[in-house]
């Protein structure tokens, strides 16, 4: 049933924001509440036409009580009603007659002195008005659950944040308190754990639910669990604080909102405020309510709102941003993509399952329900299960948890919108990961780097780095490891001491990150940035030197303006420069190379751009004619940005362009002392930022730095590289019983290797990994002799080559060649752990290889001898999606016999032992749906069936990890699918 949409007339909201002088409150981090206006706000919407003629009045200070004063100015102004707020601070809602013009008395409220600001009574409802589907449960109902708690009809949102694998809620689970339509407190799930709260929408003491709403998301926050009965809640143990605001219709007002807030703060239990509704006003009111609860402890939990749309105007959901005390929730589908309907955007703090979500209604019944709405108690009822755990988080403790612990969203405008938001997926499970007995840590290493230089930059000729540090936390730093910015990663020797002592750069530009771990998963980090430049290195600095060597086309019709005073980057707009007598010797070898742009303003707006170059052998400067940019010819490499806050007043450093230099002087026209031009175009920019140009003063012109090198002139470089295989040793023909084949070695050459290959006397050939250390895998080898040939070419086409004789001879002593196909028995013989703070899970249902992870795969009774020969071996993985993602993995196993399963322990995989055989291997493009084959593995599974203690029987455990992906696919897991699990192919000799 499709999720329905309630029709109601849209009417124009008289009480815009200029009229009523409304300020909505956006900051709640110091003792005053800073105020302040947002550029725009939508005023249409659909609202009982009472709350058009209520005005929410506050008073200035006064002798008399605050009735008293409120009943003078309605006398004053004419107006027909008052209502004040019992003990609170000076409010008063006067609502004007039918027949009076709302104008005249928004004018008389505003001019009377005892009035300190005027302000609409503003429609607040739910985003999500109506159920997909009903369900009576008349009688237990007897399918089995698909996970814990024991719930029959336990919802898929529950496992989705893998609470399914946390032991029950603790009984100290505090108070939940649900503002809404009100709750059904006689519904058997619910009975007994609700507290009667105000209903401020009838103004009774009976926050009955006659709409449903209230007590579907109290449902999601505290259903009774294990009774064998409809679903569960995430904090069980909590009790739900009722407050009723919204009526049966689904509407309600600020009014009713601000004294129900006021009414959650104060009671002493409550520590988790849920607030599945919005309005579109952030009016000042209600933003000291929201302050006033903050500051009072209570977190609070609002949904982002149903208008699939990067809508900020939602509150209180938009003060998220500014605030630890309030989270912002979007509601996602159960393939951890952007529900159709949920809003999304940078000021967003996580998101939760919200999408045909089954929880309580009122009668006793059961109901299916889509909607951010039913994804904020999700994250309001994690919120609450962490405080059983631990009473003494504070709010920025449980924001920070939630957030921090989250599981990667994927923002490439087919899952998320790819907005440059950075939120997560709730996890409740990894947010509770702390090791028995430890102290609840959130509080990351402090890490500091003192060699070669304390942070900053360095610039060396040594191709080879050493760097060492320090690191402390509160508790025990237990790993440090390093990352290159071109995707090498290892570990650091030590921990409180660290260092590392042989890591090879590349040359230019390579920013290494060391990052320290503790043992409950935090994380700090420090970055040094290093320029290796070897020997006959040359710099050359260029910038923008007249004014046509600058220029700026508009895209919508193409105006140029290359004297302009002034250059936008960013929407609208295309940019040239031009730089000339530019000094680089055809081919010269690129290092590096960067646009310096100085920002004068609007620093920080959002923009997506491209830089390309212009492809000619010696580029002109632009002129006045229309298009001049956008019709000149471009290189086929180009570079995205999607820029961090560039700093005002300052250059700003563009990423490396140097593939687009290297592409421009590699052309047969070019020369030294060319022209070139480059440009940056808009790609799908929010905004523009504002830079210098040369008519404002050369001081204010873009540069260009080139870092390049020419150790020989490659047309006359007649030297051909040499190529060396070190395994195996070429000291005589290589003999092996294996099908496979792999080598390694190295290339060197004056000017440098561009490429190696590698090809047999049968025909096959390919290429290596690598070239000045360069790899080969899976060689195929005939019986017999084989002759293998490595080649490395360099950049003048001359080329080197080493010849390896290789004869194959099968295992004589064995009669017969065996088969194996191997599975996963359980759900502890698969395991995925996050590489960044070690949370490690063996009961997924899903798997992600690649950035940021390690897998394990377990295979139990492995049939083979001790003595056998393995021919190949192949790991089989089911793809799920995403199957053509960037993924390089480093395949190992694990050194032991009878080795342990996998665990949920932290770092447990991380910390086991590898072979030294290992294989690293880019993936080819995976069939979605299909089995797909690893390169063969023959030496790895060799190398632990050879231990001393192998007999048949025994297990074999793989290890994959990520090795400089670009992205993460998918698998299915033993949990989901036991018929689509990994699978090991061993083909041996006994």
């Amino acid at each position: 049933m499709e999720r329905k949409l309630r029709v109601v007339q849209k009417v124009l909201l008289f009480c815009a924001m200029g009229i009523f002088g409304v300020l909505p409150a956006t900051v709640f981090s110091s003792d005053d509440l800073p105020i302040q206006p947002p550029n725009s706000v939508r005023m249409e919407t659909a609202i009982p036409s009472e709350y058009s003629r209520q005005f929410i009045v506050r008073l200035r200070s006064g002798k008399d009580n605050v009735h008293l004063r409120g009943s003078r100015i309605a006398q004053r102004v004419g107006a027909g009603r008052l209502r004040t707020m019992s003990h609170r601070a000076p409010f008063v809602l006067i609502e004007t007659a039918a027949n009076r013009d709302r104008l005249q008395l928004q004018e008389a409220l505003q001019n009377d002195p005892e009035v300190l600001i005027v302000e609409p009574n503003a429609l607040v409802s739910i985003p999500d008005p109506y159920p997909n589907e009903i369900h009576t449960f008349s009688i237990p109902a007897t399918a089995s659950p698909q996970a814990l708690p024991e719930d029959p009809y336990l919802t898929w949102g529950y496992s989705d944040i893998e609470a399914d694998l946390l032991p029950s809620c603790p009984p100290s689970a505090p108070v939940v308190a649900v503002i809404d339509t009100g709750v059904d407190y006689t519904h058997p799930e619910l009975a007994g754990r609700v507290i009667l709260g105000m209903d401020f929408y009838n103004n009774d003491m009976d926050p009955m639910d006659d709409h449903g709403h209230g007590t579907h998301v109290s449902g999601i926050v505290a259903a009774e669990s294990n009774n064998n009965w409809g679903s569960a809640g995430v904090a069980d143990q909590s009790r739900i604080l009722a407050i009723k605001v919204l009526g049966a219709d689904g509407y309600g007002s600020t009014w009713n909102v601000i004294q129900a807030i006021y009414a959650a703060a104060d009671h002493p239990d409550v520590r988790v405020v849920n607030l599945s509704l919005s309005t579109m006003l952030g009016t000042q009111s209600l933003g000291e309510a929201v302050y006033y609860a903050v500051s009072k402890g209570k977190l609070i939990v609002a949904a982002a709102g149903n208008n699939n749309a990067n809508d900020p105007y939602h509150y209180p959901a938009r003060w998220a941003e500014n605030s630890d005390g309030v989270i912002a929730v979007a509601a996602n589908d159960p393939a951890r993509c952007k529900a159709s309907f949920s809003n999304y955007g940078h000021w967003v703090s996580i998101s939760a399952p919200g999408v045909g979500i089954l929880s309580t209604l009122p009668g006793n019944l059961y109901g299916s329900w889509s909607g951010t709405s039913m994804a904020t108690p999700f994250v309001a009822g994690s919120a609450a299960r962490l405080l059983a755990s631990n009473p003494s988080l504070g709010n920025a403790d449980l924001k920070r948890l939630l957030e921090n612990r989250a599981d990667p969203l994927l923002f490439n405008d087919t899952c998320w919108p790819d907005d440059g938001s950075n939120f997560g997926h709730l996890n409740l499970a990894r947010a509770m990961d702390v090791q028995p007995g430890e102290p609840w840590d959130n509080e990351p290493p402090r890490l500091e780097i003192l060699v070669p230089v304390n942070g900053g930059s360095y610039t060396t000729h040594d191709p080879i780095l050493a760097l060492s540090g320090t690191a402390s936390d509160n508790l025990e730093v237990v790993r440090v490891t390093w990352q290159n910015g071109s995707g090498e990663s290892g570990e650091a020797g030590g921990a409180a001491f660290w260092e590392v002592t042989a890591l090879q750069l590349h040359e230019g530009e390579n920013r290494i990150r060391i990052t320290a771990y503790d043992q409950a998963g935090n994380q700090g980090a420090a970055e040094i940035l290093v320029s290796y430049f070897p020997a006959g290195t040359y710099t050359l600095d260029l910038l923008v030197s007249d004014g046509r060597a600058d220029s700026s086309e508009k895209e919508y019709n193409g105006l140029v303006q290359p004297d302009y005073a002034r250059a936008y980057v960013g929407k609208g707009y295309i940019n040239g420069f031009h730089f000339k007598e530019v000094a680089v010797p055809q081919r010269a070898v690129i290092l590096s190379a960067n646009l310096n742009l100085h920002c004068l303003g609007f620093c920080d707006n959002d923009i997506s751009i491209v830089y390309r170059g212009e492809a000619a052998d010696d580029a002109s400067p632009f002129t006045n004619e229309g298009h001049d940019l956008s019709l000149r010819p471009v290189t086929s490499v180009s570079t995205e940005e999607r820029p961090d806050s560039w700093i005002t007043g300052s250059f700003n450093a563009s990423p490396n362009l140097k593939d687009i230099i290297q592409e421009i002087v590699d052309r047969g026209g070019w020369q030294s002392g060319s022209s070139l031009n480059l440009f940056i175009f808009n790609s799908g920019s929010g905004s523009y930022r504002s830079a210098g140009v040369f008519e404002q003063g050369e001081e204010n012109a873009a540069t260009l730095r080139i870092r390049f090198k020419v150790d020989v002139d490659p047309i006359e470089d007649m030297e051909a590289p040499e190529i060396t295989i070190l395994e195996p040793t070429q000291e005589t023909a290589y003999r092996t019983d294996r099908l496979t084949l792999t080598l390694n070695g190295t290339a060197r050459d004056d000017v440098g290797v561009e490429r190696v290959g590698w090809s047999t006397d049968r025909g096959e050939s390919g290429t290596a990994e690598g070239t000045e250390t360069w790899q080969i895998h899976s060689i195929p080898l005939w019986q017999g002799v084989n002759l293998v040939t490595v080649t490395g070419e360099d950049a003048a086409g001359n080329s080197g080559q080493a010849v390896l004789e290789v004869l194959f001879e099968p295992n004589e002593q064995s009669e017969e060649t065996v088969s194996l196909s191997l599975g996963i028995h359980s759900k502890n013989g698969d395991a995925c752990e996050k590489t960044y703070n070690g949370a490690a899970t063996n009961s997924s249902k899903t798997m992600y290889l690649g950035k940021g992870y390690i897998n394990g795969f377990r295979f139990e009774d492995v049939p083979v001898p001790s003595g056998s020969t393995i021919l190949s071996a192949v790991l089989k993985l089911h793809a799920r999606l995403y199957g053509d993602r960037d993924v390089t993995l480093r395949f190992a196993g694990e050194p032991i016999v009878d080795l342990e399963s996998f665990s949920s322990a932290p770092h447990d995989l991380s910390r086991r032992l590898r072979t030294s055989a290992e294989v690293v291997y880019a993936l080819e493009p995976w069939v979605q749906g299909e089995y797909n084959a690893s390169p063969d593995l023959s030496g790895i599974i060799q190398e632990i069936i050879s231990l001393p203690d192998w007999e048949s029987g025994s297990a074999i455990s793989l290890i994959l990890e990520d090795f400089g992906s670009g992205g993460t696919r998918m698998i299915e897991c033993f949990e989901m699918n036991p018929a689509a699990s990994a699978v090991l192919e061993i083909r041996y000799s006994p």
